[in-house]
């Protein structure tokens, strides 16, 4: 029988958790079968020699892309993607798991059923490092910004932007769709990009079910990136540029530009740095307009408020001297 999933697996110095998270795929239980594919992406400690050693074990099971050279997360991401000729793909990094073994069942069966659905999602637990404790990725509590994930349901594209809600170990999609590599290769968030994509291309079903396991690390390449300002500023500008059919994207992103911009801006004023202030006050000025302009799926008011909040708060960290 052919395989029908590929769980594809991104790894780079995962020793510490790369065998939990192949051991949390095999408990797997399904009706049909799957491979894994696992880009090892050249690590400098033993993550190579452990999923050696479980290809090994299971070498109908596995498959291995072994970088010769350190690529970087994008191309051994892109590079693992392409790698599957299944007709769903299922992600996982290196450093989380899963604690559900009907999780591949569950979503398989569910984008078998509705075809015009591109992939599906289901909620998560986060172990976060800093603070050495578990709590929900979705935690459906009522917020004045944000929509609520109580049940199971359909997403929109844009509410994939406007709150992360999406977990990268939680995803399965269908593999249909040829990848444009051009816009993976103009930012570091594959996964953010490789969602809006399929978001184009059908309906997104979410599960409210916790079935895995994201860490947040203080190595994270998340929290490297998370630094970069001017970074997110271009990669956000990026989204709207490239999607800017799925509907309200654009407004969204313009009201998390107006607060990555005024952060940047806050930054600028304490480093006297006046040319690179006057610069992003007019790029500010420019998204804070389409705000209040575009048609929105969120109140003004509270997309106002919600710009308003952060700024102040922004404001207060600079004036106390604030890490901002």
């Amino acid at each position: 029988m052919a395989n029908l999933v590929s769980v594809c697996m991104i790894t780079y110095n995962h020793e510490k958790y790369i065998a939990q998270a192949l051991d949390s795929v095999l408990m797997q239980r399904t009706n049909f079968e799957y491979e894994i594919i696992i880009g090892e992406d050249c690590s400098s400690d033993k993550t190579r020699e452990i999923v050696l050693d479980y290809k090994s074990k299971y070498p109908q099971k596995i498959k291995l892309l072994l970088q010769k050279e350190n690529v970087g997360v994008i191309q051994n991401f892109l590079d693992t993607l392409r790698a599957s000729t299944c007709k769903y793909i299922a992600l996982l990094e290196g450093d989380d798991y899963w604690v559900n073994p009907n999780k591949l069942q569950m979503q398989v069966d569910f984008l078998e059923l509705h075809p015009d659905f591109s992939f599906c999602f289901h909620n998560a637990y986060v172990y976060d490092d800093d603070i050495n404790s578990e709590y929900l990725f979705n935690d459906n509590r009522g917020s004045l910004f944000y929509y609520n994930l109580t049940n199971d349901r359909e997403v929109e594209g844009w509410e994939l932007i406007n709150k992360w809600i999406c977990p990268t170990a939680s995803v399965v999609f269908s593999n249909k769709h040829p990848l444009d590599r051009s816009l993976f290769e103009k930012t570091k968030y594959g996964d953010i990009v490789l969602f809006l994509f399929l978001a184009k291309h059908g309906k997104i079903y979410y599960f409210n079910q916790v079935s895995s396991v994201y860490r947040r690390l203080q190595t994270g390449q998340r929290k490297v990136y998370s630094k970069n300002i001017p970074g997110k500023i271009t990669h956000t500008q990026l989204l709207i540029k490239n999607f800017n059919d799925i509907p309200y994207l654009e407004v969204v992103c313009s009201k998390i530009l107006c607060i990555l911009i005024y952060t940047y801006l806050m930054i600028q004023l304490r480093r006297n740095g006046l040319k690179e202030f006057k610069k992003y006050t007019n790029l500010y000025k420019k998204y804070f307009i389409k705000v209040i302009k575009m048609k929105s799926p969120i109140k003004k008011y509270k997309l106002l408020f919600h710009i308003f909040y952060e700024n102040i708060r922004m404001t207060a960290k600079a004036v106390l001297n604030y890490k901002i």
